[in-house]
């Protein structure tokens, strides 16, 4: 700011006091730093006594302060006015708010954006109701009282509706009842994955404290260092290109570690975060709605969101014609606004206060307030409301000069907020004989463009409607050269939106270059796990792309383009979308010659049986195909398919897939393949041949040193011990595994990791060391939105409390997965539960139904996980129900076709896993119980020597109980109940107990 310096004051920090006679006086000053504070100390201690007062406080000398005061003072804002340099430099405690553009005024950096102190106290309620009754009124209503949990609400409407206005006196409605309230907004130009409205509520609640904030809750949950160190770049560091995290790492920790910054914050004071356009907010950053939502903080939530309303929304829509009046009136300064005026703008406006304002102002400056002509209809016969009103926005422009018009349309290239160097960059490329410099101070600049919160120095149209309507206004080569220009600055600046710079590339009419930027895009969304944005860049290549070009090149870059939307496609749940996208990728790839055909050649067969003996790649040559693209389709369909339950086919994808990476060379990605393939994916595959696969990866991630690979390996290998009967193995290493995912943030692995740890204790007869980790699984599932990990926490804690605690509260978690946010192995396991569950509480047809769903949604290939030990347990219950269910059950044609495909899938899965044959064995003898006792005694002898060699005591202790009720063996009764005391089986003994009881009964 420049200007002559006031008698007696230093340059530095000034502040003017209005006079009751309308002059100003200087009342302190000082050069910065503790004189800062100071001159806020005394300032706030006026404004206490004196809320009235107008003051005004700005870095260095103004020019002429008294008529500052006077205009800022017909404005009737009461406190201490701030510019905005000096609103950024605040220190604490003190804060400002942001009060807006003031126009007719200027800063050395351009427009001035007012701020006001905030005192330590404040009235109730410093605002007048907007000119909405009914919809204040509704949302107040949604606002009031202190929320014990979480406090959701939603605000919806159609662009220039008014949802900004109303989120605004929300915002100062809530701050004048002592709510600590941080606004923020998102942009269609925000990176993918870079939470950057979450990021400035963070900072808003925070300040320069969040940096010790996120050490301190890293610590506390045991987070890597490293990672902590990333998610501090990330969420404090202005700089995105700063953090290091993985995909993985994107969709878990970041949003599960902002919910619990959020969550203590809330813990401290009442807060509320308002964020307004939702609607560009990506999944990630939703996801981070659906955790606060789960753990119930004391937080207010108010968001506004563009499109079409959901139930419980607060609906802002057009307005009604009284409103409208109420509106006119405002703006105008008229009490009394005639019928045909109101009718006609609100006609035109479509009832869009925003619109309604702008055309008001054209009106005003036609100066046809008072008489209607056929000029005030600005569109007549336009069709849709968004087209409608950017003519009669763009009409608002029609009476500015010609340099202030080029200029508006020049920034309006601009979707994000821009600086003076940008603006100036673009204007001079669109209108190079533009006079830069005297449209940039006119007073008019502020009726469109306003300085951005929080982006010191950067300015925005007050509303993207109105920036549309002014880049409207520029013709197509102006257009053209504008967007070049701003791809050439975002370019030349680096760590910009590669989504931005494809945008710009486009409208300039660089196709090839967009086209590449796009690509780009979609891989980088994709890391960063922001899907819809992975799927939208991706499609926004493949329309710029030229369908007559079939070079290896183009067909290589369609492939990776599918591979990308496919894998986007799968982590959203839309599995047959995902598989046809990645089909047709790995056609595109060369891999394929058809979609779905996996052909095993020569070549392949080789390469793996080399790798197989030698435990080494045979290196070929690559053959310039992209083998690492190819790859990972290739293992994105398997693992569809493993989560489809269709076994075959996720085994032969999985071998392409680690042929394609064998022929890359020997690499992290090929270890951790072979890792994958070690895992028992097929019922008849020897647990020898598994452990060889596993040794392949161990000793490759050896020579290549991936600290994550070698993770990863060690924690696959948990199945493969798991499916060896290894107890003591699995559960280290599973404990290993849990602690080292956990601090890296990748909570799915984590889970997993618990849920190996589980099945090991619980086989080998240790229920009390399985339910810690039943509880942990329990913990993590609880705290997020995934309704997997919820599914598995079930199924978990459904096997623990049947044994262990009671059928009651098993059956009640049993019930609470989520049927249709599952994968198919589970849903055939929560099935299988629930048959248990129904039986075991005495409704053998409930049980029936759930056993014929299972039967009914298995696909025909056998069982493929060794946590699919429940095929084995479904036989059991099978066998059961024919021996103590009632006749007509055991007579029915439905139950007997049941009976035979449990069967099946049972004796298929107990061929592959050892751990299944126990259980089965003991099927079959409960089977023969009536008919044939000797051939039962012999089949439970069998059941009871495996068990027993496996380590698997709670089986073998039911084995000995079941047998000695069966076969009426009352000297090994207590032997059973011994051995099933000793896991903790407190529910098994009470089963076997109260069938005791009742066995004189049974049919």
């Amino acid at each position: 700011m420049s200007g002559a310096n006031p008698a007696g004051v230093r340059a530095g920090w000034c502040v003017w006091k209005a006079r009751p006679d309308g002059s100003a006086e200087v009342v302190a000053g000082g050069s910065g730093g503790d004189d800062l504070k100071m001159l806020l100390a005394a300032v706030t201690e006026v404004l206490e006594q004196d809320p009235a007062v107008l003051m005004l406080l700005g870095r260095g000398p103004w020019p002429d302060a008294v008529d500052l005061l006077e205009r800022l003072a017909a404005m009737d804002l009461a406190g201490l006015i701030l510019d905005e340099e000096s609103a950024a430099l605040l220190p604490p405690p003190h804060a400002a708010e942001r009060i807006g553009f003031l126009p007719g005024f200027a800063s050395a950096g351009g427009p001035l954006c007012a701020y006001r102190l905030k005192g330590r106290t404040r009235a109730v309620e410093p605002l007048s109701p907007p000119v909405r009754d009914g919809l204040w009124s509704s949302l107040r209503e949604s606002l009031s009282g202190s929320p014990a949990g979480l406090r959701c609400v939603r605000v919806s409407g159609v662009a220039g509706a008014g949802k900004s206005h109303l989120l605004g006196a929300a915002e100062a409605w809530l701050a004048g009842r002592g709510i600590e309230v941080v606004r923020a907004a998102c942009l269609p130009s925000d990176t993918p994955g870079s939470f950057p409205a979450w990021r400035a509520v963070l900072r808003g609640f925070s300040g320069s404290g969040l940096g010790p904030e996120i050490l301190r809750l890293g610590t506390e949950s045991g987070l890597d260092p490293a990672l902590v160190r990333s998610l501090g770049s990330l969420l404090d560091v202005p700089d995105e290109g700063a953090a290091e995290l993985s995909s993985l790492q994107y969709k878990e920790i970041v949003p599960d570690f902002i919910a619990s910054l959020l969550t203590r914050h809330a813990a401290e004071r009442r807060c509320c975060a308002v964020i307004d356009d939702v609607q560009w907010m990506d999944e990630a950053g939703q996801q981070v709605i659906g955790l606060l939502e789960r753990r119930g903080p004391a937080l207010t939530l108010v968001l506004g969101r563009r499109g079409p309303p959901e139930e419980g929304d607060v609906v802002v829509g057009p307005m009604s014609r009284e409103e409208m009046r109420r509106l006119l009136a405002e703006h105008a300064g008229y009490e009394r606004i005639t019928d045909g005026l109101n009718d006609e703008v609100r006609r035109i406006s479509g009832g869009l206060p925003l619109v309604a304002r702008e055309v008001l102002t054209v009106l005003g400056q036609r100066k046809q307030l008072l008489r209607l002509g056929g000029t005030l209809d600005l569109a007549p016969g336009a069709g849709d409301e968004v087209a409608r009103s950017g003519l009669e926005l763009s009409e608002r422009f029609r009476h500015l000069s010609p340099r202030l018009r080029g200029l508006l349309a020049s920034c309006a290239v601009w979707r994000e907020p821009f600086t003076r160097e940008q603006a100036e960059l673009t204007a001079r490329a669109a209108l190079p004989d533009l006079d830069f410099a005297g449209g940039w101070a006119s007073s008019l600049l502020g009726e469109f463009i306003v300085a951005t919160p929080g982006r010191a120095g950067c300015f925005s149209f007050y509303h993207d409607l109105l920036r549309g309507a002014a880049l409207s206004l520029l013709g197509e080569r102006e257009r053209r050269a504008a967007h070049a220009a701003a791809r050439d600055w975002m370019t030349r600046e680096g760590g910009r939106s590669l989504a931005e710079k494809a945008h710009h590339a486009r409208e300039a009419g660089e196709k090839r270059e967009a086209m590449d930027f796009f690509d780009r895009a979609a891989a980088a969304a994709l890391e960063r796990f922001a899907l819809r944005e992975a799927r939208e860049a991706a499609r926004a290549a493949e329309s710029l792309d030229s369908p007559s070009d079939d070079s290896p090149v183009a067909r290589s870059r369609r492939a990776r383009r599918c591979q990308v939307e496919g894998e986007a496609a799968f982590h959203s749940g839309m599995m047959e979308e995902a598989v046809a996208l990645l089909e047709k990728s790995l056609v595109l790839y060369g891999v394929s010659p058809q979609p779905g055909r996996f052909p095993l050649r020569a070549g392949v067969i080789g390469r793996h049986l080399w790798l197989f003996a030698r435990g080494r790649p045979w290196r070929g040559s690559p053959g310039g195909q992209d083998l690492g693209g190819a790859s990972r389709a290739a293992l994105m369909l398997a693992e569809t398919a493993y989560f489809q339950d269709n076994q075959p086919r996720s085994a032969a994808a999985c071998i392409t897939a680690m042929d394609l990476a064998v022929r890359a060379g020997e690499s992290a990605a090929l270890a951790t393949l072979v890792a994958a393939i070690a895992c028992p994916m097929s019922g008849k595959r020897p647990a020898w041949l598994a452990s060889r696969y596993r040794s392949i990866a161990r000793a490759m991630i050896r020579r290549v040193g991936d600290a994550a690979a070698q993770a990863y390996i060690e924690h696959i290998g948990c199945l493969v011990d798991l499916g060896r009967a290894a107890w003591q193995e699995t559960a280290e290493c599973a404990g290993r595994s849990a602690a080292f995912w956990k601090a890296q943030g990748q909570i799915r692995r984590m889970e997993e990791a618990c849920i190996f740890g589980h099945y090991a204790e619980h086989f080998r007869g240790n229920l009390g060391a399985a339910a810690g980790w039943a509880g942990a699984l329990e913990d993590s599932a609880m705290r997020r939105t995934d309704g997997q990990s919820q599914a598995w926490a079930g199924i978990v804690n459904s096997v623990h409390a049947l044994a262990g605690i009671a059928t009651t509260r098993a059956e009640e978690l049993s019930k609470r997965p989520a049927m249709d946010r599952a994968d198919a192995i589970t849903r055939l396991s929560t099935h299988v539960m629930r048959g248990l569950c129904a039986w075991r509480r005495g409704n053998p047809w409930q049980a029936a139904e759930h056993l014929a769903l299972l039967s009914k949604e298995a696909p025909a290939a056998p069982s493929v996980s060794s946590t699919q030990f429940l095929y084995a347990e479904a036989a059991l219950l099978v066998a059961e129900m024919r021996h103590w269910g009632p006749r007509e059950l055991r007579e029915d044609a439905a139950f007997k076709t049941v009976t035979a495909d449990v069967r099946k899938r049972a004796r298929l899965f107990a061929r592959g896993f050892r751990i299944g044959r126990p259980v089965w064995l003991a099927a079959v003898a409960l089977g023969h119980a009536m008919s044939h006792p000797a051939r039962a005694r012999r089949g439970f002898d069998r059941a009871e020597r495996l068990s027993a060699s496996l380590g698997m005591r709670l089986v073998q202790g039911r084995v000995i109980c079941l047998r000695a009720l069966v076969l009426g063996e009352t000297n090994r009764r207590n032997e059973g109940m011994a051995l099933l005391e000793a896991c903790g089986a407190h529910a098994e003994i009470s089963r076997f107990q109260e069938l005791l009881s009742n066995h004189e009964r049974r049919p």
